[in-house]
């Protein structure tokens, strides 16, 4: 049974897809093709290496996230793709059909089992299994071990510019290395971009993930690394991005002392200072299995 999810999407949407085609996956038996949007074909190398995954196709002439809303991202245009469909027994559009109500992942499962025909029974919000990493990542050395693996958004760039040395320098928290590809911090602060699968390597071999609510934050939660997130903008905080909360083991939001999302960075350092002493130290060997 071949099976294909065209996901539109940007890169942290398809991250939190993946969970949902690797829970379909299991279920069949077989790797579940992927069409994805050319806006983020610099990932399909990441999600190639996948085992629940078997082609990943980049939709060269699809554009779904160019100029529409999340409520409005378009499905590949099916007279363009007529030929590839043909190939399957079973093809699933999995975007989002408005704003979603449920954190992202499991919006994306309510997509997919409303559109899934008499393929299967439904899926389960247990079958995403997201307290088990799905990205599945090498061992890479090229870039050595941080103890923090740093990733944000180009947005607010000097905020976040100034408080990542702030606390990285100013408190000499441990040796750190900046991920992603983001053009100011590859243009003003000299940062040399990334790709995905340098940025997989480098936080697969790190301690924690320091970032905000961006595609690399998913990548860490999807390598299973414990996320530190400093988000200024207030419009992130929307639970649908926090499937796995806020103040758990695997995210933590940093907040200030009326309990509200901050970027004091005091409030930074305290936090990822506290994430870091309570992760455990791993062998070299370890990280790098």
């Amino acid at each position: 049974m071949r099976c294909l999810i065209s996901f539109p999407g940007k890169f942290g949407d398809a991250l939190w897809c993946l969970p949902v085609i690797r829970a379909l996956s299991r279920r069949i038996g077989l790797p579940v093709d992927l069409l994805i949007g050319r806006d983020i074909g610099s990932i399909a190398p990441l999600f190639r290496a996948q085992p629940y995954l078997g082609q990943v196709l980049i939709g060269e002439d699809w554009f779904p996230t160019d100029t529409d809303p999340v409520n409005q991202r378009r499905p590949p245009p099916t007279h363009k793709y007529d030929t590839l469909y043909d190939g399957y027994d079973h093809v699933f559009h999995c975007g989002f059909r408005g704003w979603p109500q449920r954190a992202l992942p499991f919006e994306t499962l309510d997509t997919f089992n409303g559109h899934k025909q008499d393929l299967i029974d439904p899926l389960l919000d247990s079958e995403l299994d997201l307290g088990t990493p799905w990205v599945t990542v090498t061992g890479f050395t090229e870039y050595g071990r941080p103890d923090i693996a740093v990733g944000f958004s180009d947005d607010h760039f000097e905020l976040k510019y100034g408080l990542s040395r702030l606390v990285l320098h100013g408190q000499r928290l441990g040796s750190a290395r900046v991920i992603g590809s983001s053009s100011r911090w590859h243009t003003e602060a000299l940062e040399a971009p990334k790709s995905w699968d340098q940025s997989a390597g480098i936080l697969h071999a790190s301690k924690v993930f320091l970032g905000c609510n961006s595609g690399l934050h998913v990548l860490a939660c999807a390598i299973g690394k414990p996320v530190v997130m400093m988000e200024p903008s207030e419009a992130r905080w929307n639970p649908i991005f926090f499937p796995l909360g806020t103040t758990g083991s695997q995210v933590t939001l940093v907040l200030g002392n009326d309990g509200k999302p901050t970027w004091d960075a005091r409030h930074v350092a305290d936090t990822l200072q506290r994430v870091l002493t309570s992760t455990p130290v791993r062998t070299d060997q370890e990280r790098l299995s």
